[in-house]
């Protein structure tokens, strides 16, 4: 099945010239015109083409159902440091790690949105390396699509200090630095025993895992 979303086509700030700097060719400046007006939109478009991992129904959501649902967009990242060490959030209230990221603005595309995100999140600016996938979630109760696009990226300049929301800093959340190993480890650690998480919050714990495993 596919999903269709309407693409809002955004317009990012303009380049600007110094007077008297040479001007660009005029082939130049048509493809930047052209950028400037579809870029957004073709990025939205290759994200969508993204690789998918996985996707999780325990709902059993049917298609007619899913074909209601709003869809939500949301960008996630595997972050690398200088000693190769993985960022993980810790959400301390319900007990589990999971990767920085989260939903996409309606005035950014989905790579802003995981750079903003690493920044907000863990206090880190970042450079995006590669693409790792998508993940899927048919949230029954939400009557919701919830699509995860991740990236891996890399920590640039000094780590930094979290800029959190109000909600999550009432889950207790926290950023460590551990290997991709130990991030597993970490993380399957709580899926065996799951039992007193939340459906939605145990896609979270799997997702996280689905990911870190697409990476060599």
């Amino acid at each position: 099945m596919f999903l269709y979303k309407t693409a809002t086509i955004v317009t990012p700030s303009r380049r600007r010239y110094s007077y008297g700097a040479p001007k660009p060719p005029l082939a130049q400046l048509v493809r930047a015109q052209s950028l400037y007006l579809w870029g957004p939109w073709f990025e939205s478009m290759r994200a969508d083409n993204m690789n998918l991992l996985h996707t999780f129904n325990e709902e059993n959501a049917s298609e007619a159902e899913i074909s209601t649902y709003k869809i939500r967009q949301a960008a996630r990242a595997i972050v690398f440091d200088a000693d190769n060490k993985v960022a993980l959030l810790y959400i301390a209230k319900h007990d589990y790690y999971e990767l920085p990221g989260g939903g996409v603005e309606e005035d950014e595309t989905i790579e802003e949105a995981c750079i903003r995100e690493c920044k907000e999140e863990i206090g880190c600016n970042v450079e995006i390396i590669s693409e790792v996938g998508k993940t899927i979630e048919y949230r029954k109760q939400l009557k919701r699509v919830n699509v995860s696009f991740c990236y891996v990226a890399k920590v640039i300049g000094e780590k930094g200090i979290s800029e959190l929301q109000e909600d999550e800093i009432e889950m207790g959340t926290s950023t460590v630095w551990v290997s991709k190993e130990k991030a597993l480890e970490l993380i399957e650690e709580r899926l065996e025993n799951s039992e007193d998480l939340h459906l939605y919050d145990k896609y979270i714990v799997q997702r996280s895992i689905v990911l870190l495993n697409a990476i060599k």
